[in-house]
């Protein structure tokens, strides 16, 4: 029995993985069917995921369906090649047996186009290299073939990718750096400190690979894996790498430190380094990105367990990096504190017992030469280090290398060095001395000088001595015990002749030193000398004549003194190494000046060729003429020769500076404040070059400078300066301006303000003239034949930059305006706007102007207050002043006066009272159509800033207000509301309705009413049901027929609503429709027709008298069918109808304003008198309550919608347009639903009601007090229509 049900609990199970196997075939066929047909590589990829994910569960499938995903090897989508390689890392992962078939896919996405695939392909093959050396690693034993070729080829793509570390896609040098990363960790020796790997890492090092395998070389995957940490030391010094490859390069050196402390070591001193020595190419951004990561980095190694022995050099550089000591101190833990400190104590100990030697590094074993050339390199900047920290403790030999490093020191402080440049906290302390002396001693070790390289070239030569010993030695033996003796005698004697050779040479060059040593001793020069006795000598008479020699001509003599003159001027290196070059400088200048002709011109061209070096040379020429100026007679040719040659030399000097770059911004302003005399030609070769683009701002800044700086020469600059202001050229006149404003503000001498005042001031004056001044010159340097606009610009330029300085400044300004040519008052108008909204609206100047106003100065006030308030609302200072100017204006008008002018008004409407602005409107519609439009552009705000405050009245109060200009000619008024009409956001349909309500109100109506309702109705077309809801509606009430004009507009609107407005004529009496049958033949042939499509009921509400009008017009007349009375209209009917109307549509759907017959009048028609002067009876009243309510429900919808509006656009700060006319347009759909019958019905028959019981409570008792069986359905039918 048991075995029985074992059998048949394997059968269920195997059945059922069966089934379970038959389901995921299916959904992985589902999946692969749907990748290949998605169109978007997104949906591939979902999908070819879900796939993998279901075949990397179970390896019966992933054999199966194998093939099917290769197969997307080719698709077009980068997206999905790039999933197909990480497909191939994970499926790789889970059957090794799948390597020969996917390295080749791995090397086609290698060579792929898309740098994408390029980079997951990388990284792919970083798992690939890893899995396969692992697995090679645990064999024992032969090495199989096919093992073989697989491992030949991983090797062989490796390679290929570290060749694309020289690729121009940063993205892919920076995927192989990480590859380069994966390599050097598995190629190297893991100790107790290295921390583990990442999860989805494959943990391999040489700790699993055996020194003895059968296939790999452990020595040369060792030495492999040193020379990947070679280069990546190497890269992140270089001078050309970027700035996102070197900083995933700091990333990938951090992990390899932290994973394989063995190169803790060389990874923070290439840190060091790369801190001093970032790139060049590098931007200011760039930089600070990389110390920031270099920080960041630092402060995550800083907690790893082998950190202590580099504890100080860490600490040494964050503080280099800006990190402060508290922020330090949180970054180490105290348990790596504590170690480093005894790691530093027992230092100390052993120094003190033994003294250690930096050389017995080199005697340790490498692993490798990789190793060794770090271990020696190491050693060296020890060694180097250790000579420099007591000589960097001295102060003198400090100051010695910062003395000596200012000579190689730039002009200008470089941008590079200003943005990597971070203050030393800790200068002077014991730590940063050792830092410094390690920073120097790996630069010096990196150009191969300092006691460190001498130590190894010293220790490589001794071992290089000893191994060629070594192989002396064994050669020897070897020759002894061979028993080729001939070879051996062929070797041996020519190596003992070159011995010979070379001890023979060695000792004739020592005699020869010794001869040398021996012949200038003073012995022998005494011994060789013969010495005579003067006595013994024969005595000769001096002739003068052959001591001189024959006299020289003067070619001669000035060739002489020419040579002599270069030779003086070309020894100033000697001369300076001597401490002779005020003399040498004294003979140059004193030959220059009394020797024009000759030494004059080569002096000079000697000093232009180097002036940065020789330019205290020329200025001792210059004081040295102007000391010959001073000891000359003024007047004589001696002075007149002096200054002569004084202001050539410097006017070819100032040339020289002004036209090489180089020399411009070093030496002009130097020359011009050390030069002992400025000439007004030197003045004038100055402003010449202010034309200059180039130059014009530092010429400026020059003639500032000797303003400021030398007072003898003030007056002179200040005119130059001030002429400038004159030019045409736009860039000089603004920085003279720029300038002068600049002296003009900080000078404390009011003689200094007024010079520049009355400069401006005449030139501003001199507009009034007939002809522009001749110092007013155009860019030809020509002066002006007439007034044009660039010379009255040239001429008020200076006076209007100096306005918001000195306000009082206008008061003359408006004075003489009246008296300019219209030209310049034109141009005044135009370019006055910047200096007057710098003085602002508080400027007393301004105000007491706009007070006196005088005469023939209003267009320029107007401007002013234009300017002024075009940007920002006008304060209530200026509108006071503005308001008090207008009403003594008004007052002077009665008492015979000139006239107010109204434009004053314009700039301050904004903040005028709203009947302030509705009394001046008759006025301001008469200007132009241009001051029209600003008007109604001020009084609407459109246009106006976000800052600034709406005016203070409505767009339907603007528009009511020039309907109700009736004393006034109509055209202007047609032309405002022609003008606001177009202004359709302003003016949309809901501020158009309520200006149309309104003026229905009025007591009389407006004339322009019927034109305003056309053209609302032509503008905007949705408004048609409120006309013939409300305003024909009202009209009617008005008696409109009593107004010809207004009548004659009632008629145009009823044709123009036709056939909807047909129901309104019903209600008119018969006298006035037969007047517009007559008025409109088209109106009767329609509003017969409508008449005969009107049930009986209808009809039967119609006045009798038109009744019969009707019928006699009709031209096929009709009997009226009999048809039963409609049943009354309930609350509860219409709360079907409304109910069945809202639930069948959310919204009611948009009315067919041509078919539509009677949304809003309600089916009952009021009776009417034939007479139309007969009082009104309570049918009458009651249609009046109709009419009233129906205009009350319009208003409240129309408030709400405005209301919603304001409360939008004061919650948002926005005017958000598309929302105000979704709001018109529920509006309007509002007014066309039936709801809004019902909801006018409603109040109408509860204000009838109301009206009824106050007549019956008036009239009569009170009724007694008798209970009401219908009181509660009365009460629940009063609620449901309210």
């Amino acid at each position: 029995v048991i075995l029985l049900l074992n059998s048949l609990s394997m059968e269920d199970s195997r059945a059922q993985n069966e089934e379970e196997v038959e389901q995921a075939d299916g959904k992985v066929a589902d999946a692969l069917s749907e990748a290949a047909k998605a169109s978007d590589p997104y949906s591939r990829v979902d999908n070819l995921r879900k796939v993998r994910d279901l075949i990397l569960r179970d390896s019966a499938l992933l054999d199966n369906f194998l093939d099917e995903m290769v197969a997307f090897k080719s698709d077009k989508s980068p997206e999905v090649r790039k999933f197909l390689a990480e497909f191939i890392e994970d499926a790789t992962k889970v059957d090794l047996n799948l390597l020969t078939t996917f390295l080749p896919l791995v090397a086609l996405f290698l060579g792929d186009n898309s740098s994408c695939v390029v980079k997951r392909a990388i990284l792919c093959h970083a798992q690939l290299y890893k899995i396969t050396l692992k697995w090679i690693a645990g064999m024992r034993g032969h090495v199989e073939e096919q093992t073989r070729i697989i491992w030949n080829t991983v090797v062989t793509m490796k390679d290929q990718i570290f060749r694309l570390l020289e690729s121009t896609n940063q993205g892919v040098r920076s995927h192989v750096i990480k590859f380069m990363e994966h390599i050097a960790l598995a190629l190297s020796h893991k100790t107790p400190e290295s921390e583990p790997c990442r999860s989805t890492d494959i943990d391999i090092s040489l700790d699993s690979i055996s020194e003895k395998h059968s296939y790999l070389r452990y020595s040369d995957l060792k030495l492999e894996g040193s020379k990947i940490i070679q280069v990546f030391l190497t890269l992140i010094t270089s001078p050309q790498v970027t700035c996102s490859n070197l900083q995933v390069a700091i990333n990938c050196l951090v992990s390899i430190a932290r994973q394989r402390p063995v190169y803790m070591a060389p990874v923070i001193q290439s840190f060091e380094s790369v801190h001093v020595n970032l790139p060049p190419t590098l931007a200011k951004s760039q930089v600070a990105s990389v110390r920031k990561n270099l920080k960041l980095q630092l402060s995550a190694i800083v907690k790893h367990p082998a950190i202590p022995p580099y504890i100080s050099q860490i600490t040494t550089l964050l503080a280099d990096l800006g990190a402060t000591s508290s922020e330090i101190n949180k970054m180490i833990p105290r348990n790596i504190r504590d170690a480093a400190a005894k790691l530093r104590k027992e230092r100390e100990e052993q120094q003190l017992i033994k003294p250690t030697t930096k050389k017995a590094r080199l005697e340790e074993e490498a692993s490798s030469s990789v190793q060794l050339e770090q271990n020696k390199r190491t050693a060296a900047i020890d060694v180097t280090t250790d000579h420099l920290i007591p000589r960097l403790k001295r102060p003198e030999t400090v100051a010695n290398i910062v003395l000596l490093s200012m000579l190689n020191l730039p002009d200008y402080l470089p941008a590079h060095f200003q943005s990597t440049y971070t203050p030393i906290d800790s200068a002077g302390t014991q730590a940063q001395i050792e830092h410094l002396a390690r920073l120097m001693a790996t630069q010096m070790t990196a150009v191969g000088v300092g006691p460190g390289v001498e130590m190894i070239a010293k220790e490589e030569s001794k071992q290089a001595e000893a191994k060629k010993a070594a192989a002396v030695e064994a050669e020897a033996k070897a020759a002894s015990l061979s028993s080729v003796s001939t070879k051996i005698h062929h070797v041996n004697p020519a190596a003992g002749k070159d011995d010979s050779d070379f001890r023979a040479l060695t000792k004739s060059d020592k005699t020869v030193t010794d001869t040398k040593q021996t012949l200038f001793t003073p012995e022998t020069l005494a011994a060789n000398l013969q010495m005579r006795d003067p006595s013994k000598r024969s005595v000769k008479p001096f002739n003068f004549r052959e001591a001189a020699g024959p006299p020289m001509s003067s070619e001669s003599l000035d060739m002489y003194a020419k040579s002599c003159l270069k030779r003086i001027m070309f020894a100033e290196k000697k001369i300076a190494q001597c401490g002779a070059s005020k003399d040498r400088i004294n003979i140059l200048t004193n030959l220059a000046v009394n020797h024009e002709e000759a030494f004059e011109h080569d002096l000079e061209n000697f000093i232009s060729d180097d002036l940065k070096s020789r330019y205290d040379l020329m200025m001792a020429w210059l004081f040295r003429l102007y000391s010959k100026i001073q000891h000359t007679q003024p007047g004589t040719p001696a002075n007149k020769n002096a200054i002569r040659q004084y202001e050539k030399l410097l006017l070819n000097l100032l040339r020289k500076v002004l036209e090489t770059p180089e020399y411009k911004e070093v030496f002009l302003s130097r020359v011009f404040i050390e030069a002992p005399l400025l000439t007004n030609q030197v003045f004038s070769t100055l402003s010449r070059y202010c034309t200059l683009d180039d130059s014009v701002h530092l010429c400026i800044a020059t003639l500032s400078d000797v303003i400021t700086k030398r007072p003898s020469h003030m007056q002179t600059a200040v005119n130059y300066l001030l002429l400038l202001t004159t030019l045409d050229q736009h860039k000089a006149r603004t920085e003279a301006l720029k300038f002068i404003i600049q002296l003009y503000t900080s000078a404390s001498d009011d003689s200094f303000k007024e010079m520049i005042e009355d400069f401006a001031t005449k030139k501003m004056e001199s507009v009034m003239e007939s002809m522009p001044p001749d110092d007013i010159v155009n860019k030809q340097g020509k002066p002006y034949n007439n007034w044009t606009d660039e010379a009255i610009k040239q001429c008020l330029f200076l006076y209007l930059g100096l306005l918001p300085l000195n306000h009082s400044l206008l008061h003359r300004l408006v004075n003489n305006y009246s008296q300019c040519s219209a030209d310049v008052k034109r141009t005044l108008l135009r370019i006055m706007e910047a200096p007057v909204r710098s003085m602002g609206q508080e400027s007393e100047a301004i105000h007491k102007v706009v007070e006196a106003c005088p005469e023939g100065c209003e267009t320029l006030l107007i401007r002013i207050l234009h300017v002024l308030t075009e940007k920002e609302p006008p304060s209530e200072h200026l509108v006071s002043t503005v308001r008090t100017m207008y009403k003594d204006s008004e007052k002077s008008a009665e008492d015979g006066g000139n006239p107010p002018d109204v434009r004053f008004l314009i700039p301050i409407l904004g903040g005028l009272e709203k009947q302030e602005i509705l009394d001046a409107l008759p006025k301001l519609i008469r200007l132009s159509p241009e001051l029209v439009k600003e008007v109604l552009k001020r009084l609407l705000g459109s246009g106006m800033q976000e800052q600034m405050q709406p005016p203070n009245i409505s767009a339907n109060d603007v528009l009511v207000g020039l309907h109700q200009l009736e004393g006034v000619d109509l055209k202007p008024a047609m032309a405002a509301v022609n003008m606001c009409m177009a202004e359709d956001t302003i003016f949309n349909q809901s501020v158009i309705a309520v200006a149309l309500s309104n003026m229905l109100e009025l007591p009389t109506l407006p004339t322009l009413i019927m034109r305003t309702v056309l053209q609302s109705l032509s503008r905007h077309p949705r408004l048609r049901n409120f006309v013939l809801s409300t305003v024909l509606q009202r009209l009617i009430v008005r008696q409109v027929w009593k107004l010809p004009k207004l009548w004659e507009g009632f008629i145009r609107c009823v044709q123009k609503t036709q056939p909807e407005s047909f129901h309104i004529l019903l209600q008119l009496p018969t006298d006035q429709v037969t007047s517009i049958f007559e008025a409109a033949a088209d109106l009767k042939a329609g509003l017969v027709k409508h008449w005969n499509s009107l049930p009986a009921y209808q009809k039967s509400q119609v006045l009798p008298s038109l009744q019969q009008l009707l019928n006699d017009n009709a031209a096929e007349p009709q009997t009226p069918q009999p048809t039963p009375a409609p049943p009354p209209r309930s609350s509860s009917s219409r709360r079907e109808r409304g109910s069945g109307s809202r639930s069948s549509h959310s919204r009611p759907p948009p009315v067919d304003e041509h078919a539509l017959v009677s949304h809003v009048k309600p089916a009952k028609q009021p009776e009417v008198k034939d007479d139309p002067d007969a009082p009104f009876t309570d049918t009458d009243r009651n249609r009046i309550i109709e009419q009233e309510c129906s205009n009350l429900f319009s208003e409240m919808v129309f408030d709400l919608a405005n209301e919603i509006a304001s409360q939008m656009h004061h919650a948002y700060n926005i005017q958000n347009k598309q929302a105000e006319f979704a709001l018109d347009d529920l509006v309007t759909d509002i007014l066309n639903d039936e709801c809004f019958s019902v909801g006018v019905e409603a109040m109408t028959e509860m204000e009838i009601e109301e009206s009824r019981r106050r007549s019956a409570a008036e009239s009569s008792p009170p009724p007694p007090d008798l209970p009401d069986i219908d009181e509660p359905l009365a009460k629940k039918t009063k609620e449901d229509d309210a």
